[in-house]
């Protein structure tokens, strides 16, 4: 019996398997770093929640200070500039008290700079960094914070954090607890309604970076469980660094011989790396006629909004 990582309902069906191996793998390849030791069992479970379309990877895998530091020496791996950034911007009011959970180098503060700025991180790198920049970065956790400071925020943020949880009921439990009445709660993840959901071999989506993926529906169910309004949901612009991206899978999945209409997480056959060399020529010759935004899909995030009754 497997219960749901949001909901804790038992009503669930496994979308995919994937061996743990061929992940292991694809991150030594990718990032040159065994991470094998983070991985106890021989196979990963993709799991739909039927109750509150939550998607969850089980057994669970997360990765720990290490795998992070890796991660972190990409230079893609904080971007500045972020749309999720700018929604929640237009949404905080000026001289308000932001807690920005996960906060990475604190990137948020400079688009939030009339504003009490206070982050939670865990990476000491990242803390570094941002204290130089003149960030108040804290090494705790929101389970933590939550104890000592309820009820006082404004708003209260997490910009791709959530996804790496594996507590994720207790984590927005507490992140719901340090919000002031009449203050809001502002999520982003990656969209499982995007492009995203078909992308094969796509592994910074899987363990250990990725444990859940998030369609609408579980990120509006998390209302309830809050007991929050729910008030939006944003869904990004396609990306200009992921265009390419979005042509490649959608021409993927409409090439001929391809067995099966479900997804996989990893295919290492060699008629699929055929289809996606003929899907990235493609790609690159509709990227240059893709100028019209309804060539576009939706871009790789989302993001929700709550407020605190």
């Amino acid at each position: 019996m497997i219960n749901c990582l949001l909901c804790n309902s038992t009503d669930n069906e496994v979308i995919c398997k994937v061996d743990s191996k061929k992940i292991i793998r694809r991150y030594l390849n990718a990032f040159k770093t065994d991470f094998s030791y983070l991985f106890n069992e021989s196979e990963i479970k993709l799991i739909r929640c039927n109750s509150c379309d939550l998607r969850f990877f089980i057994p669970i895998v997360s990765g720990d200070e290490h795998f992070y530091t890796v991660l972190q020496k990409t230079n893609y791996y904080y971007r500045e500039e972020k749309q999720e950034y700018n929604i929640a911007a237009q949404i905080i009011n000026k001289g308000a008290s932001i807690l920005d959970v996960g906060c990475g180098k604190g990137e948020f503060k400079k688009f939030t700079p009339e504003c009490n700025f206070i982050g939670l991180e865990f990476s000491s790198e990242a803390i570094k960094a941002g204290k130089e920049n003149g960030c108040c970065i804290l090494k705790q956790s929101i389970e933590e914070h939550a104890e000592l400071h309820s009820g006082k925020y404004d708003f209260v943020t997490a910009f791709q954090v959530l996804e790496h949880v594996p507590n994720i009921s207790d984590f927005i439990k507490s992140c719901a607890k340090c919000v002031k009445t009449g203050g809001k709660l502002i999520i982003a993840v990656p969209s499982d309604e995007s492009y995203l959901y078909f992308s094969t071999n796509s592994i910074l989506n899987m363990p250990p970076h990725h444990i859940t993926r998030w369609t609408d529906k579980a990120l509006i169910n998390i209302a309830s469980i809050i007991s929050f309004n729910f008030i939006n949901i944003f869904h990004d612009n396609l990306d200009n660094l992921h265009i390419k991206s979005y042509f490649s899978a959608l021409i993927e999945r409409s090439l001929p011989l391809k067995k099966t209409s479900s997804i996989k997480l990893i295919d290492d056959s060699l008629i699929y790396k055929m289809r996606t060399k003929v899907a990235g020529i493609l790609a690159n010759q509709m990227l240059k006629a893709s100028t019209h935004p309804a060539w576009h899909g939706k871009g790789q995030n989302v993001t929700a909004v709550y407020q605190k009754l």
